[in-house]
């Protein structure tokens, strides 16, 4: 059995109210357990907090796009023709700037990082190119280095074309105006036009079939085929000085001359000619003069008309070319049939370009009678 106390209480008085008082806690003591119960209670909902936003934030994350979710590169093939445009000096990451934004890769990261590891993407060329929306990196420079993704327009200029028919011919294959290929024919240093041309293209813009990127301003077309012209003269090993000299007696020999043999043979009789200063007497440079392209023959008001071009009243090399004489026009003025004295020459075959030579007036004339007999029997307009 417990033992068992008696309460007492106290007796009543000012002694025991001031034992009451003395029981209770101080009041520091008070504040001091207020403020750790504080502490207590911010650490427990910081806790709570932590553990909230340890909870929330991922699946905030998965809600907003994120780089670590972004597609790196695409598998490819790639899909849907898309053209690209590729500018001188560009490298790897000018590129890598123009297919993303074209949607042609996926990042820059990737494209650089496909680039650096080709060694042949340094022979990436400028130009505009055909390629696929969403292809793998790798793939987008390897379809770089291939030619036949290359948009490009081809133009074929015909020997013996005069400045204005090749004008009308760039301008219906490219689309540039003409107008704008005259402007840039008048602006000898874009062109890059050299001073013995004086100012003037024709003869200078060599014919050939080029390759033209869609978007090529017509000072760039004339100046890539002046260029063409200056690289001949410098395959021959020509003198500046001859420069000239040369594309005015190719363009003759190109205009008189049908057959690649008989291109040296009529250089070497107007050069023969110029030694004794025979006058060329050349319907081509005559016809030229006037403009007029109708015929193969001139008339004698043609003849009669005082121009620079007209060689039956000037003696030696006409004003300027006549023509854009091509490789074997411009080959045979530099080396034309050597040891012959012929002064005359005379196509007796309109359609095949049969030429016949001779050293005098006699003979000249016995040719003439050969091309009456052609002509006879091939009445018509020539």
């Amino acid at each position: 059995m417990s033992e068992w106390f008696p309460v007492q209480t106290p007796p009543e008085g000012d002694g025991s109210r001031r034992r009451r008082d003395e029981a209770r806690v101080p009041k520091p003591a008070v504040r001091r357990r207020r403020i750790i119960t504080a502490v207590v209670t911010l650490v427990t909902l910081g806790a709570v907090g932590l553990t909230t936003v340890n909870v929330v934030l991922p699946f905030l994350r998965d809600l907003r796009p994120s780089k670590s979710n972004e597609v790196e590169d695409f598998p490819g093939p790639g899909s849907g023709p898309v053209e690209i445009v590729v500018k001188s000096g560009e490298m790897g990451a000018e590129i890598a700037h123009t297919l993303t934004d074209a949607g042609v890769v996926a990042t820059e990261k990737s494209f650089i990082s496909a680039y650096s590891a080709n060694p042949a993407s340094q022979s990436i060329t400028p130009g505009t190119y055909a390629l696929l929306k969403e292809m793998k990196a790798s793939d987008a420079v390897v379809a770089l280095l291939n030619p036949t993704n290359r948009v490009v327009i081809k133009v074929m200029i015909p020997e013996g074309f005069r400045a204005r028919q090749i004008y009308t011919r760039v301008s219906d294959e490219l689309g540039i105006p003409v107008e704008d290929l005259v402007t840039a024919a008048g602006d000898p240093v874009g062109i890059g036009l050299p001073e013995e041309a004086k100012g003037d293209v024709e003869g200078w813009l060599f014919p050939a079939t080029y390759d033209f990127d869609p978007n090529t301003t017509a000072t760039q077309v004339l100046a890539r085929m002046v260029a063409r012209t200056l690289q001949e003269l410098d395959l021959h090993e020509v003198p500046q000085k001859k420069w000239r000299k040369i594309i005015i007696l190719a363009s003759v020999v190109e205009k008189e001359s049908k057959l690649p043999d008989d291109r040296p043979k009529v250089a070497r009789v107007f050069l023969n000619r110029n030694k004794i200063q025979m006058p060329w007497q050349s319907d081509a440079t005559v016809a030229y003069g006037v403009q007029e392209f109708d015929s193969v023959f001139t008339s004698d008001e043609a003849r009669a008309d005082d121009n620079a071009y007209n060689t039956y009243l000037h003696a030696s090399y006409p004003g300027g070319a006549i023509c854009n004489p091509g490789a074997d026009a411009i080959a045979a003025a530099v080396n034309p049939t050597p040891k012959k004295h012929w002064l005359y020459f005379i196509a007796v075959n309109l359609v095949t370009g049969e030429t016949l030579y001779s050293d005098d007036l006699n003979g000249h004339a016995a040719n003439r009678d050969v091309l009456q007999e052609w002509l006879d029997e091939h009445p018509g307009e020539w």
